[in-house]
């Protein structure tokens, strides 16, 4: 299937909510934040409840090392810069907000926590 034949009449149809990719609430406590680079429109998703957040980064990070080293880019990255760029928001706001990251390469869970000491970064599975 490709997006003219599964999503381009469903557009066409007046069917689909399209939403702003700028960090704003799309419904109470859902969230889509801009992090392109490794495709130019690609996004990370935020859930927050109270004071616990999720931090779905998508294809942002292919591994663990990348939390560590963010310059580090993998070949499929469209815009390796703008994709350092993502990363670094990704990490930022995940310690910023003490969450939950989930990512779509790491091995084993692909959830976790950005963990800092003495300003160094670290995975740490869930």
């Amino acid at each position: 299937m490709t997006r003219i034949d599964s999503v381009d009449p469903i557009i066409s149809a007046d069917l689909a909510d399209q939403i702003d990719v700028d960090g704003s609430e799309v419904l109470e406590g859902i969230s889509f934040h801009p992090t392109p680079g490794h495709t130019p429109h690609h996004a990370s998703l935020v859930l927050k409840s109270g004071m616990e957040r999720a931090l779905f980064t998508g294809d942002v990070m292919h591994h663990p090392i990348q939390v560590c080293i963010p310059e580090w880019s993998a070949v499929f990255d469209a815009d390796p810069q703008i994709a350092i760029i993502s990363r670094k928001w990704a990490l930022n706001y995940a310690v910023e907000h003490d969450a939950t990251v989930f990512t779509s390469h790491f091995p084993i869970t692909s959830a976790g926590r950005v963990m800092t000491s003495d300003q160094e970064r670290g995975w740490s599975f869930f």
